[in-house]
């Protein structure tokens, strides 16, 4: 197994997913492996199997995350009310990019989305966004 084949592009395989312990996630392209995801092209899984074969796959979208984050009731909620957390959707163009280039991505999809509510006005629409 070529071990940079699953590495992004930061050259990082695995990631650390928060400071709880838990299972071991890949987040991937794969829908043959996929135990959850979205209809845009992102799966997830934690079972050995489906990570095996991820590991000898050729995809090069593939971050494994090791730990998690725990929330209290309604903690997680309140922390969005408030703004301290957005919410986006899970599209590969952000997910699997390196970390540096994913949260400068995930903040300008932010920022379009709040100036779209601001001024009813579309920037993607115009293919430009706020620098």
């Amino acid at each position: 197994v070529d071990p940079d084949l699953a590495k992004d592009a930061s050259g990082s395989l695995l990631h650390f997913g928060g400071p709880a312990s838990g299972p071991i996630v890949a987040v991937h392209d794969v829908p043959e492996y996929a135990e959850g995801g979205n209809k845009l092209g992102i799966y997830l899984s934690a079972q050995i199997e489906h990570l095996k074969q991820l590991a000898i796959s050729n995809t090069r979208r593939l971050k494994v995350y090791a730990g998690n984050f725990v929330w209290g009731p309604s903690e997680l909620d309140q922390q969005v009310i408030s703004g301290n957390w957005h919410v986006l959707p899970a599209v590969p163009e952000i997910v699997f990019e390196d970390e540096s280039a994913m949260w400068a991505k995930a903040i300008r999809s932010i920022a379009n989305q709040i100036y779209f509510e601001a001024t009813g006005i579309d920037l993607n629409s115009y293919n430009c966004q706020l620098n």
